[in-house]
């Protein structure tokens, strides 16, 4: 039973803190990442709308539209690999999960 215990924290307590860990900073990186571009968004609007530029905004809804596609493709394909292992895996998507929550 004593060589249980420090498999048992190699193979799902680590894994789970570092998907907390990952989970929760990946969270506050994509809120800063959204703030920054309504931010610039919004300036451009502005400027738009003061007559300094024109933004073309079919082709920026078009932009957006192929960037998101391409993120929802590798985000499957990155949940995919980390299916492959069981253990390890499981218990770090579990802390992912939770970090997302939290952060």
């Amino acid at each position: 039973m004593g060589s249980l215990a420090p498999t048992l924290v190699v193979n799902v307590g680590f894994p789970a803190a570092l998907g907390f860990v990952v989970g929760y900073t990946v969270k506050k990186v994509i809120k800063a990442a959204l703030i920054l571009l309504g931010s610039f968004l919004l300036a451009l609007f502005y400027l738009e709308e003061k007559g300094v530029i024109t933004v073309n905004v079919q082709r920026l809804e078009s932009l957006v539209e192929n960037l998101t596609t391409q993120g929802y493709v590798r985000a499957e394909a990155l949940m995919d690999f980390l299916a492959s292992s069981v253990l390890p895996t499981g218990s770090f998507l579990a802390g992912l999960a939770l970090g997302l929550k939290k952060g």
